[in-house]
């Protein structure tokens, strides 16, 4: 039987050292907003695809979930 790697977890302050190294270059940025936001997109797409993941959902602070879900193209 194959052992599956152990998860790796990050205590709350590195996680908010790796937003803020995130957060800070691209609101430092020229760029407009909705090349930022295309920026994002790309770095969780990014993301997804070196965990295998296809979606990905996060509860948002006013209740509602922003989910993010890679499809197959229908056309």
């Amino acid at each position: 039987m194959k052992n599956s790697p152990k998860k790796k977890t990050i205590d709350n302050s590195q996680k908010q050292e790796l937003l803020s190294q995130l957060k800070s270059p691209l609101l430092d940025s020229p760029m407009g907003d909705e090349e930022k936001l295309g920026v994002v997109m790309i770095i969780v797409l990014s993301l997804l695809e070196c965990t295998g993941s296809s979606k990905v959902a996060m509860r948002t602070s006013n209740g509602k979930t922003l989910t993010i879900e890679l499809a197959n193209d229908t056309h």
